[in-house]
């Protein structure tokens, strides 16, 4: 009795897994590389953390919602964008908005604003990096402005493959594992929680074999 009132239980934690992680009809997690070419000095002076502007800065957004061709701020799951000794992510935006459309299988960016809090460090003071194209602008340690500009960019979206059921399925067994008792070895286990999924009977028959091992 004891045994199959295990499995009944660790079969439906398994089934909760699933539910819980599961990707919901219609949502689409998309990822957004933007790499930035043609840097200029619109005004100012290098900063202490440069000695030349780089040739190319990548802004990467991963966008998570059900919406077809635009997404807000609200639906960005992660960001990135490094420049010089700084380095933006998602909790630095203050705004964000795009809009895609689709080829066949292909999605394109249409339009793109978005905008990263000041930062500063013992170089700069409030470097701001934001917008399409991509404008960089501050002040230097010792106090003098600077506005960098790159005006050419290549987007490229692509789709965030969910976690596979395999995978899924390999991770709760893991976790359950480390709740079974010590006396138990891991075949038998596996046996008694495949066995619950095809009805009572099994679950009798797997029970029994545990016990009489």
């Amino acid at each position: 009795m004891f045994c199959l009132r295990s499995v009944r239980c660790n079969f439906a934690v398994v089934s909760l897994l699933f539910v819980n992680l599961s990707t919901p009809a219609g949502a689409a997690t998309l990822k957004l590389d933007i790499t930035y070419s043609n840097g200029q000095i619109v005004s100012g002076p290098l900063s202490a953390d440069l000695t030349e502007l780089p040739e190319s800065v990548l802004a990467s957004f991963i966008v998570d919602g059900s919406a077809e061709d635009g997404f807000g701020i609200a639906d960005v799951v992660e960001a990135s964008l490094a420049f010089g000794d700084v380095t933006w992510n998602a909790s630095d935006l203050e705004s964000f908005s795009t809009t895609l459309t689709t080829d066949g299988d292909e999605r394109f960016v249409v339009a793109l604003t978005y905008e990263f809090a000041p930062k500063s460090t013992s170089a700069v003071n409030d470097r701001i990096a934001g917008n399409f194209p991509l404008e960089i602008t501050g002040t230097t340690a010792s106090g003098e402005d600077f506005h960098y500009l790159y005006d050419r960019s290549m987007q490229t979206v692509t789709e965030v493959p969910e976690p596979t059921t395999i995978g899924l399925a390999l991770l709760a067994l893991l976790g359950l594992a480390s709740r079974w008792r010590r006396g138990f070895d891991w075949p038998s286990h596996v046996f008694v929680l495949l066995a619950g999924a095809s009805g009572e009977a099994g679950q009798n028959s797997a029970c029994q074999h545990v016990v009489n091992a």
